[in-house]
């Protein structure tokens, strides 16, 4: 099919955006099976955040599926370059994996906010976990059903031609659209920060090896990593309001919309590490007390933080889960 202007550039910038969902897809993949592998079988307890991050990952390999078939048909050029079919094929799968992927952020979040839960004594700790869930859900959750809905009917978002049949049909602008993406990118940071940083003082009086709480701090900081691929995505979020050119300039934060959700899951797969890295005879992973018989549960951890206050946790986290086992 030739292109709708013989003129139009034929520059591509799609190349960085393919090879970052093939990367992603396949180091995703593998630290969410060694999650598997650790909580399925070695710990033998696969909880909530577990079976939520399984939906995060299902969705972004959704989501990018969506990002390699858009450059089937000509994501990363510019829209006149291309037949209408294409444009409008292209179009397509850039607007499904936009929407996949503030459904895979809420998912991701919620998935590591249950997982500190469980290692969370202090009331003041999980009333701040349970506070940040409702936010980052009563805002997530909305702009994902937004993002589906911002055209009437829903195929305006990327079948422009829908016009020529349903003259009633519209759009939220362009500038909506970016504020919208704001609004997600300033929650995202502030929560990854949240649930990096959080950690750091609910597990420094938790019985395990100096290594040990580093290993936990150093890998859910990763994080933090994940709001830096969030700031820079931001930097690109103008590039949004050039519609007519949107297959081309809208390539870049992209790139950065499948780092962010990438990370962030291999960061939350790898913080369950430790019982595997203690199978292969790590010993600095053990817990001080994994040769003991004194595996409190959490009703002897909550009669403890009333008597003197302390967060202290021999060996098992709020749920009566072993602390070996995080």
């Amino acid at each position: 099919m030739e292109a709708q202007d013989p003129n139009a550039s034929t520059d591509y910038n799609g190349r960085a955006l393919v090879d970052t969902a093939i990367v992603m897809l396949c180091l995703s993949w593998f630290s969410v099976s060694l999650r598997g592998y650790v909580r399925g079988i070695l710990v033998k307890a696969l909880r909530a955040d577990d079976w939520i991050l399984v939906l995060a990952q299902l969705n972004f390999t959704l989501s990018s599926s969506f990002i390699l078939r858009g450059g089937h048909y000509g994501l990363g050029r510019h829209n006149k370059s291309l037949s209408q079919y294409r444009e409008i094929q292209a179009l397509k799968y850039q607007a499904l994996a936009t929407a996949t992927y503030v459904l895979n952020m809420w998912l991701i979040k919620l998935s590591v906010a249950i997982f500190l839960l469980r290692i969370a004594v202090e009331r003041r700790y999980r009333y701040t976990l349970y506070i940040s869930m409702i936010i980052v859900s009563i805002t997530s959750f909305p702009l994902f059903v937004w993002s589906i809905f911002q055209c009437n009917p829903v195929e305006a978002q990327w079948d422009y031609t829908i016009l020529d049949h349903y003259p009633e049909a519209h759009c939220v602008s362009a500038d909506a659209i970016v504020s919208a993406a704001y609004a997600l990118s300033a929650q995202n940071i502030v929560s990854d920060w949240l649930y990096a940083l959080l950690p750091i003082a609910m597990i420094w009086k938790v019985k395990m090896t100096t290594e040990a709480k580093l290993y936990v701090t150093l890998v859910l900081g990763l994080g933090i990593f994940a709001s830096i691929a969030t700031i820079v995505r931001i930097h690109y979020l103008t590039n949004l309001t050039d519609t007519l050119d949107i297959l081309y300039s809208g390539t870049e934060p992209m790139v950065w919309t499948l780092i962010e959700p990438g990370v962030a899951i291999i960061a939350t797969s790898l913080a369950t590490m430790r019982p595997l890295l203690r199978a292969l005879g790590m010993r600095d992973f053990r817990s001080p007390d994994d040769q003991s018989d004194e595996f409190h549960l959490f009703s002897y951890l909550r009669r403890k933080t009333k008597t003197d206050g302390s967060s202290e946790m021999p060996s098992s986290g709020p749920e009566g889960n072993m602390m070996q086992d995080i």
